[in-house]
């Protein structure tokens, strides 16, 4: 069984692939989905570099895949043959709007969602917040895969 975690992952966290390996683990197969977002227009990276840096870190892990869809996740779901949705929640706050999706994706399309709790220890790590340490100069160590930590340091100093 597959299933897809979708995101706009700019940049990729440890969070983000903490939940997408333990999805791999629950289901076998991940479809791990940039999904370009017109609401979050000015992203740090376009899809297909966030998508590169993907697969940098799931290099390896053959139950991985990396993709790029645009339009409703129930969409790009039924297009790639899957029916349930990963998403991860790291606190409260990030439960409410992704019960509504979930309710959503479930209501139009057909597809489930299994909401995944955050590691304790990335629950306070956001993609935004990687952003602004990048703007600072600061150390990315410790909040993204150390497979894209050079990558994005580089990117930070321009």
């Amino acid at each position: 069984m597959a299933c897809l975690y979708p995101g706009s992952f700019d940049p990729p966290t440890l969070g983000h692939e903490d939940i997408a390996r333990r999805a791999a683990d629950m289901f076998g197969r991940v479809i791990v989905c940039v999904m370009e977002n017109d609401e979050k227009r000015g992203g740090l990276f376009d899809p297909r570099e966030r998508a590169e840096m993907l697969r940098e870190v799931f290099a390896g892990d053959e139950r991985i895949e990396v993709a790029v869809g645009s339009g409703l996740t129930a969409d790009v779901a039924r297009e790639k043959g899957v029916t349930c949705v990963v998403k991860g929640v790291r606190d409260a706050a990030d439960f409410s709007p992704e019960a509504r999706l979930a309710l959503a994706n479930l209501r139009y399309g057909g597809v489930d969602t299994a909401l995944l709790v955050g590691a304790p220890e990335y629950s306070f790590i956001s993609s935004s917040m990687v952003r602004e340490i990048m703007k600072r100069g600061g150390s990315l160590k410790g909040f993204v895969p150390d497979a894209i930590v050079e990558r994005l340091q580089a990117y930070g100093s321009k």
